[in-house]
């Protein structure tokens, strides 16, 4: 058992690493939805021009 862990190693580390930033992206997504914005840009949104998280719809 202990070589199956040795021989795999490098594959473990990188699948541990991947399953974090995942985690943390998500974490975000859901930070972020939560605070009323979107989770990605606005000029690709169907309603960016409508969204309050773009700066340019924020009043003066």
């Amino acid at each position: 058992m202990l070589t199956w862990f040795a021989e795999n190693a490098a594959t473990l580390a990188i699948s541990a690493v991947l399953i974090v930033l995942a985690v943390f992206a998500i974490k975000k997504m859901i930070d972020s939805k939560k605070k009323g914005g979107c989770a990605g840009g606005c000029s690709h949104c169907v309603y960016g021009d409508q969204c309050s998280s773009n700066p340019d719809n924020k009043p003066q």
